[in-house]
Order: structure tokens, then sequence, then C-alpha cells
């Protein structure tokens, strides 16, 4: 036995000890007092058994005189609350079905709630691991985008980030980080060859966000002063700890991305994993090592700004978009092939300067509605829990009534009822918290891993600290109350002569119960409609044709050393062509469905069209064969097609520019090249850039182009598209990996990825939609199905004896079954006409978010009808064959 625990029952025996004193002092002194009274009620003639209960009640009731002096002598209101949790745990333990029934609703209620509550802190609340974050700004822009239509946007090139830097020096601090990519890296041999995500940051980034480095140092302006002269790199402190297990001498060690050879500087601070939120940076690096950098059309910085002491936002703003303005309007004048009708207002957006919060990226400012969504499911579901457990509670509440009537008649107030009952729902509370912890902790990282592809996958810091706990104490407080204040208010308000009698005409209790199942099952209806929706428009938008083939198909980004001549590109095609499992190959300037794009006004027969640009891909001959893309017409492109004068185009340019007329042999100029090209042949059309019903005119011209002087140009990146046999393209891909460096030494594959992978990626709003729909729908569902049964079988426990009279007086399976399960499939319907109503209602809201799918289609309303219909049938075989087996013989007689 431990000391403590010696001690505790050493302190207990005493106590007891000293309450059995005072317990025997105050009985010779009540013992007196009686004496004395009865003396002298006889004395004036009273009978001595009439005297003696006389002086009792003189007294104001022995029993009650001890119960107040042992609650004066003690603490009474922690006394009384822990004789009050001893009652509820029994009680509890009395019932146990309906306890876990009660348990299980609430615990997936408030799990799913947390769940939201951590994606919502992570996504909006929560500020960035920085110095003075109220105090740091991004750089938005706002305007009208290359498609004409308004939209924001936070991407600068690097050059305006430093004309922007100089011109606000003497305002404030800017600083530029560049998006976060997956890349490969080397650690030592080609064999070491891994994944990491790697963020490019300009010098100033660590000064001005105020962060101290964990170990070595942290990139300065010095690292950051001219391209690829200092190849330093810093570790996130995650990555230091999962990668290098938290090695102090990894300070020194070198990896290799490309060509470049990186050296390890230091470690960040623990927290710190960039600013580009849905994605943690594994390692930064100085931007000057980029080859983008000199770029002005390159846009993939983000600026953030900190404001001087002293001066205003609203300067540091205006200097800024006086910058942007014009170093804009010195750009226009080299984009030839700018569509007319943004060439007029170009530059056509102005600098914003906005709060920074949890960081910036596309996925956040997407995500708004889908969390708006998720916050009205959220409401939704925890009203079906607590209608659940309220429902319970009352039903116990009224089976408890007499008990409650006696307790009133033994001279218990109605404050201590309330308690009581109060106490047994916060235990309650307490068990579904820890069990909405758990079930969180589980639900979120599962949430995001539905929103994106596996090898991209959504990476966000979901930490349960003080402030989910402090969110999960206030969800269980709030809860308990909406949940327990019915059966308490209930409780209060007993009527001990009408109890004790035969209680409260129970019509009304079951009409209260009866209208809280329809009540959840319209939120149900709600959250299975919109979850609905969310899944048939991601079908629906997954399931358009996008025109070229997606399996086994491996995408291979591969760069050189320095530029090489195409025939050194020819020999690596041919080797991974004749690499074992490879059915073909070929190669392009970027990726079909990919991040990158490039288009150009067109003209034709002198008429150029520049309200509609033509987007362009270089290719080698074999991929449009490799691709699946059919051709419809003409020739595809050959070896000796190797200029820019021969092209393919697609259904879309044919009938956007020679109006759908056969265009082999015609010829059409791009605006950016002024060199007639050829139409050698027409292919299908297939999805460019993002999906969409509307297929935009396409170009395919040969790889590379050939210089002034008529020779190619020398390549140094291209993208290998490989057709494998394999049904998981990306098993070949160490393969391929070997094959290219053993064919050529300089090259270097730096990502891999499968074309379904590709397209996978376009779709992550639609995903994180239907994820966090469907993810609601099955806990609404299962939270319908265990307060159904839960009521059920309470409610069986409450007939019993009137069921197994009516067995007794023949009653059918079918007869028992109608007399259990009527009323409440009633409720079902009722409900579910209810929320249709609702839900019809609330559509408009997510009109935007949804893909040709409508909420007045029969369809939608009918599937959450049928779906909510079968649960409520399965919830009621088990209660329907515990009524069938209850014994009449042992009702009859118990009566």
């Amino acid at each position: 036995m431990s000391a403590m625990r010696r001690l505790v029952q050493k302190l207990k025996g005493l106590s007891e000890a000293k309450n059995s004193r005072v317990d025997a002092e105050m009985e010779r002194e009540l013992a007196t007092h009686v004496a004395l009274l009865e003396e002298e009620l006889i004395r004036k003639g009273a009978e001595p058994a009439e005297a003696r209960r006389q002086a009792r009640l003189r007294l104001g009731g022995v029993e009650q005189v001890r119960m107040m002096h042992r609650e004066a002598r003690g603490l009474p209101l922690i006394e009384s609350l822990i004789a009050d949790v001893r009652f509820g745990w029994r009680q509890l333990m009395k019932r146990k079905v309906t306890t876990l029934a009660a348990v299980l609703s609430l615990g997936l209620a408030m799990g799913a709630c947390m769940a939201a509550f951590l994606l919502i802190d992570a996504f909006y609340l929560r500020p960035l691991p920085v110095s003075d974050p109220s105090h740091l700004y991004v750089a938005q822009f706002e305007g009208l985008n290359w498609a004409g239509a308004p939209g924001t946007w936070n991407a600068a090139s690097y050059p305006m980030f430093e004309k922007m830097r100089d011109a606000a020096k003497d305002l404030a601090n800017v600083t530029a980080l560049g998006y976060t990519s997956k890349n490969e890296l080397t650690y030592g041999g080609y064999q070491q060859m891994e994944q990491a995500y790697q963020q490019p940051v300009s010098g100033e980034m660590f000064g001005l966000f105020g962060l101290k480095p964990a170990l070595g140092r942290l990139i300065g302006p010095e690292d950051n002063l001219a391209p690829k002269q200092s190849p330093a790199a810093v570790l996130s402190y995650e990555y230091w700890q999962r990668r290098f297990e938290g090695d102090t001498q990894v300070v020194g060690k070198h990896f290799r991305k490309g060509d470049d050879d990186f050296e390890i500087v230091g470690v960040a601070p623990k927290g710190f994993t960039g600013t580009e939120l849905g994605l943690m940076a594994d390692i930064f690096t100085p931007s000057m090592m980029e080859p983008w950098v000199a770029d002005k059309n390159d846009r993939d910085q983000t600026l953030f700004v900190r404001p001087k002491s002293g001066v205003t936002l609203a300067t540091v703003q205006s200097v800024l978009d006086a910058t942007y303005q014009r170093e804009e309007q010195e750009r226009a004048k080299m984009l030839d092939s700018l569509p007319e009708n943004l060439r007029a207002t170009f530059p056509n957006a102005h600098l914003r300067l906005q709060t920074v919060g949890s960081g910036v990226s596309g996925l956040k400012e997407g995500s708004a509605p889908s969390l708006e969504t998720l916050s009205i499911l959220i409401v939704l579901v925890l009203m079906i829990a607590c209608a659940n457990v309220a429902n319970l509670m009352s039903a116990q509440s009224a089976a408890r009534s007499r008990e409650m009537a006696v307790r009133v008649s033994l001279g218990s107030g109605r404050s201590r009822l309330v308690r009581m009952v109060l106490v047994e729902s916060t235990m309650l509370g307490v068990a579904a918290a820890a069990l909405g912890l758990l079930f969180a902790w589980w639900a979120a990282p599962f949430i995001l891993t539905k929103m994106t592809p596996a090898d991209f996958p959504v990476r966000v810091a979901l930490p349960m600290d003080w402030i989910v706990a402090g969110f999960a104490v206030a969800l269980m407080m709030a809860v308990t109350l909406i949940f327990g204040m019915f059966p308490a208010a209930r409780a209060s308000h007993v009527y001990p002569a009408q109890a004790l009698k035969g209680g409260e005409a129970p019509q009304a209790h079951q009409r209260a119960m009866h209208g809280l199942i329809a009540v959840q099952i319209a939120f149900c209806f709600i959250v299975l409609f919109i979850a609905g929706l969310f899944a048939t428009s991601l079908a629906r938008k997954t399931g358009l044709p996008l025109g070229f083939a997606t399996e086994h198909v491996l995408v291979m980004e591969t760069t050189a050393k320095q530029p090489i001549q195409m025939g050194r590109w020819d020999a690596l095609l041919e080797a991974v062509r004749g690499t074992p499992g490879v059915q073909n190959a070929a190669m392009a300037d970027r990726t079909l469905m990919g991040w990158s794009s490039q288009s150009t006004a067109v003209t034709v027969d002198g008429v150029t069209r520049k309200e509609v640009n033509a987007f362009l891909l270089k290719l080698s001959p074999g991929w449009i064969e490799t691709m699946g893309i059919p051709l419809l017409a003409g020739r595809d492109i050959r070896d000796s097609d190797r200029d820019d004068t021969a092209a393919l185009v697609n259904q879309a340019f044919v009938k956007t520019y020679f109006g759908g007329k056969d265009p082999v042999g015609r010829m059409f100029t791009p605006l950016d090249s002024k060199t007639p090209v050829t139409v050698v042949g027409v292919v299908g059309d297939a999805m460019y850039g993002w999906p969409s019903r509307t297929v935009v005119p396409q170009v395919y011209q040969p790889m590379p182009a050939a210089n002034d002087s008529g020779s190619l140009k020398p390549l140094q990146m291209a993208t290998l598209v490989v057709k494998t046999q394999m049904n998981d393209p990306m098993a070949m891909a160490e393969t391929l990996r070997k094959t290219i460096m053993q064919t050529d030494a300089s090259l270097r594959v730096v990502k891999v990825q499968s074309q379904r992978q590709v397209v996978d990626g376009k779709f992550v709003q639609e995903r994180l939609h239907a994820a966090t729909g469907e993810f609601f729908a099955a806990v609404a569902l299962l939270l319908a199905a265990v307060g159904l049964y839960g009521v059920l079988h309470y409610s069986v426990i409450l007939r019993e004896r009137e069921i197994g009279v009516r067995i007794a007086l023949g009653a059918t399976a079918g007869n028992i079954a109608r007399t259990v399960t009527a009323r409440v499939l009633a409720m079902v319907l009722l409900g579910t006409v209810a929320g249709s109503a609702a839900g019809l209602g609330l559509v408009r809201f997510i009109t935007s978010m949804l893909y040709q799918v409508k909420g007045a289609d029969p369809s939608m309303m009918m599937m959450p009808a049928i779906v909510l219909m079968g649960a409520a049938l399965l919830a009621a075989l088990p209660v329907v064959a515990r009524a069938m087996r209850i014994n009449p013989v042992v009702m009859l007689r118990s009566e």
C-alpha cells in the first residue's frame, strides 16, 4: 500500500471518528430537548405517547434537525454534490443501454464539432507563429483576372517585389515568399533521393518575422544578393525532428536539388513551417537560387509588409500601389498576347494590404464557403444529439415522477431536484466530451486526407492544446444546459398529489417526446440532403470527359544541368521506351491540367481575335498517341516538323477560328511569335487547365523550336509522359529514374506523379465539400439511429406490462410491431417533410459550390428520405424483437 493511500485512509478514519463523537453529542442533546418538552406536555395533561409525538414535532422533525446539524458542521454544498454524483452514477448504471445511447450520441456530435473547430482554428483563428502578427500584412491584388472576371490574388513576380521593397524602404519592411512545392532532394548518393516541401524566401523574411534559430543560423539578406550565389538552406524544426531525429550535427550537411548543392546552415524555430496555409515547408532556401527569379511574368511570390513605427498603413499602401501600377504599365508593353478587353484597362488591379491572420493560400480563401457550410452542418448535428439526449432524459424524468414526488413530500426543495438532474446530465456531458475529444483527434486529420490526393496532401497543424481544451469545456457546458434543462425543469414541476395518484397525463409527455423525434429527423434530413448535393456535384465534375488518358500514365518533370541538344533527349526517349513495362513515351514542355499555362491571341486571314486566346503546348512526335488523344483529321507531328511552322489544333480551335470548316493546310499566326503556322492535323478536345464543360482552343506545336539560324534550340527542361503497363504507374517511378540516370548522367528527375494524381489535384474544393458533407452525414445518420433506438428501447421498458397484456389477449407480432413503432415512424415521416422544406430553403446559400445539380431535383430529395426510413427501420428491429420476447405470465403476475 502506498504512503498516499495510507495517509488518505488515516485522515478518513480520523474524520469518521470525529463525526461519530459529534453525532453522539447531538443525539444526547436532542434526547434532552425531547425529554424536557415531553415532561412539560405531561404536566399539562397530555398522554405520554401523545406528549412524545408532540415534542418531536415541535423540534421541527428530529430527522430534519439531524440533517441540518450535519450540513452546518461540514461543507454542505460539496457533500450534497458528492451525494448527487453517487446517486447519479447509480441511476446511469441502472439504465446502461439508455446511458450508452446518450453518451454515444453526444460524444459523436461533440467530437464532430471539435473536429470542425480544429479545422476552423487552423484555417482562420490561429495566428502565424511570428512576432506581432497583428501588424503584419499581406499584399493582395483586387481587379480583373486573366479571364476578365473580378477576382483577388496575392501573387507577384520577384522583380516586382524588389521594386516595392526599394520604394517603401523608408516606410516599411517588405519580404517575399515563393510557393511551397514538393521537390526531390538527394542526400548523399542517388539512392538516397527523397521528396520534401521547399519554400523559397527572400533574405529579409526571418528578420521581418522576428524568428530566432533553434540551431545554427537563419537565411539573411547576405544570402540573397545575386542568382546562384549562396546555396544555403534552413530546415523547419518539425522536418529536423522527423528526418534527422534532432541531430545537432545536421548543420554543415549538404543535399542536392537538381544541379544545385545546398548547405544546411540552421534550423527554424519550433512551430514555424511557412506562411502558406495547407502546406508545411520542410526546407527554406534563398529565392535567388531559383531559375524564375528574374522573370517578370513568373508570378509566384507572396509579399508581406510590416509598416515601420509611426507610419500609417494607408501611406504604405499608397506607395506600394503606385509602384505596382508603374511596373505593370511597363510590363504591358511586352504583352502582345494580352486580350484586348484587358489591355484597354491594364493594369486592371490595385494593391491592398490585408491582415495576414493565420496565413495565406488559395486553399484558405477557397475554403471560406466550405467552412461556412461546415458550421451549418455542425449546428445541425449538435442539435440532433441534443434532441436525442433531451428525449431520453425527459423520458427518464417522466418515469421517475413518483420518485421526485416522494422526495418533495419528504421535504426536498425543488432546487435540489433540479441540481440532482443537472448533475446527472453533467456526468453524461463529461463522458461524452471525453469520447468527443478522442473522436475529434481522429476525425480532423481524416477530413484533411479527403481534401487532396495522397501525393500532395493538405498539411495543417492541428494541436490539441489549451485552446481546444477550453472549447471542449465550453461546448460541454453549453450542450449539458441545452439537453439538461428540459428534464430538470420537468423535475422541478412535480406535483406530489398528482404524481402519487398516477402521475401526469402520459399523452402530454409522449407528444413532447415524439415532437423531439420529428425535430431531429428534420435536422438529419437537411444534413443528408446537403451531403448528397455535394457528393453528386463532385461525381458530375470528376465525370467530365477529359479527352485524354489518365490511367497507366506517369508524368516525370526532368531537367538537365544546362540546355542540351535534341538528339540527347531523343536518345533518352528511346531508352525509356525500351524499359520493361513501358508501352510508349513522349515529352512536352508542360503537363496537361498542370499548374502552368501559355496562351496567345491568334490572327487568321488577317483578322486578330483578341477577345479570346489559344493555349499552347509544345510536344514531341508520339505525344498525342501516348496521351490517348484521338487524331480526327490530317496527320500527327513528325520528326521533320521540328520548327514553329506546323501545328495540331483541337476541335474548339477549329470552331473558334475557322468556323468549324476543315483547317488542314490553312494557316494562322500566333500574336506572340508572329510566325505563320500551318495546321497539319486536328485532334479531339482535351482539358488543358481547370476542368470545365467548355474546352479552350489549343495549339500543339513541335518541340523544341528552331532558332534564327534554322537549327534546333537546346532544351534544358521537359516533361516526360510515359504510358506503362502497370495499373499503378508510380510503381515504375524508381526504375525509370535509374534508366534516365544511366542514359544521361546530366539529367535529373525533379518531380514524378501519375496523370491521375495531376487531375485529382484540380478538385480540392469539391473534395472538401464532399468529404465534410459525407462525414457529417454519416455522423448525423448514426445519431438519428442511436436516438431512435434509445427512445424506442426505453418506451418498451415503460410499456412492458401493457405489451404483456396485449400478448396475453392474443395480439400478433404485426400488432405489437405497430404498437411499438407506429407513432415514431409517423414522426420520421413528419420530420422528413419538414426537413425537405427547410433543405430547399437552405440550398440557395450553397448553389455557388454546386456543379450541374439542383436542390429541387426529385432524386436529391428521395435519397435522404429513403436512407432515413431505412435507418429508422433498422433501429426499430431489435426493439420490436425485444417486445416480442416479453413473457405475459411474468407481467401479469407482477401486476
